[in-house]
């Protein structure tokens, strides 16, 4: 897959997850470094089902994370976070997030998803003015449905517990249809980009951006 020659650093945004149509309880978001990676019988072990899973190429943001190579979306039975055995069977992840993850209709849809880039955000909001932020998500939500080639939301982790790192607010999980056309996107607007940027500045303490794709 043909990565970014260049990644901004502006933040990739959901209106919110009213847009969502199904919530799964009890998922995590866990990443890998190196040669660790989730099994199937860690899945199995934990109670959890592989919702997305796939390599990590890159990352950028004003955060950063220590080498995530590879991450995997699960939805489980049980709170996973809040037990000493689950938290020992994760050991070898760089960090993991919990809470609610909130489907967006493009999660139904598979086709094409070995050329797709996906990116997941991780963000920490400010919380000084929540009005104002979702009033900002909103308009700059519809300016870029109306961009040709523009992101596609298919996921939002409302995080609740982290292990590894601090805890984030959110964990959106978004694509391109191809690594092309993110390229082509932010080539051809930047003016979204600066107001993404400006969004970031005033609403987000830090965020960071995990490029790659999807196995499965």
């Amino acid at each position: 897959m043909k990565l970014l020659k260049t990644f901004v650093a502006a933040g990739f945004l959901t209106v919110g997850v009213n847009a969502a149509t199904a919530s799964q309880s009890n998922a995590i978001v866990a990443l890998y470094s190196g040669t660790n990676g989730l099994t199937a019988q860690t899945a199995q072990d934990l109670g959890c089902s592989v919702y997305r899973s796939g390599p990590i190429f890159a990352q950028q943001g004003s955060l950063k994370v220590d080498d995530p190579t590879s991450y995997a979306v699960l939805t489980c039975d049980n709170p996973v976070l809040e037990n000493a055995g689950s938290r020992a069977q994760l050991s070898g992840t760089v960090a993991v997030f919990e809470g609610d993850l909130s489907l967006f209709p493009a999660a139904s849809d598979s086709a094409g998803i070995e050329v797709r880039q996906y990116i997941l955000k991780l963000g920490y909001y400010n919380n000084i003015d929540i009005t104002q932020r979702d009033a900002d998500l909103t308009t700059l939500g519809s300016i870029a449905e109306q961009r040709d080639g523009h992101w596609i939301n298919e996921a939002f982790l409302n995080v609740d517990d982290a292990m590894g790192i601090a805890t984030p607010d959110e964990v959106v999980i978004i694509y391109y249809e191809t690594a092309d056309q993110a390229i082509a996107f932010r080539d051809n607007n930047q003016d979204m980009l600066e107001k993404v940027g400006a969004f970031n500045r005033t609403h987000l303490t830090g965020f960071s951006h995990l490029i790659g794709a999807a196995a499965q």
